[in-house]
């Protein structure tokens, strides 16, 4: 489980299901090694880390295409989906990083 947090306050939280439906419907993509360098698209699920707002910024604009889309198709609807563009737009709303912790 990836908890998502705003100075010291958890706002989401994402588990293994959510990660993998997110890069299978390209929202976001998957790292090959776990670790930050794979880039700001991914979401390590081994580490923790924080993400800064100029990142969260990244990912909101890789992936808006994607959301878009998705959204347009009739009678979509995704647990996953709505709780990653909570973590995103909660962020750039607070102009915040985000604390992602691994448990």
């Amino acid at each position: 489980m990836l908890y998502f947090q705003i100075e010291g306050k958890t706002i989401e939280t994402l588990d293994i299901k959510d990660i993998k439906w997110l890069v299978k419907m390209e929202v976001i993509k998957k790292g090959r090694t776990g670790l930050l360098e794979d880039g700001v698209e991914t979401l390590p699920f081994f580490d923790d880390y924080e993400i800064s707002y100029k990142k969260i910024i990244c990912m909101q604009s890789f992936s808006k295409k994607v959301i878009i889309k998705l959204k347009k198709t009739s009678e979509f609807r995704s647990k996953s989906l709505d709780k990653f563009c909570k973590i995103i737009d909660t962020c750039i709303c607070k102009k915040k990083p985000v604390s992602v912790t691994c448990d």
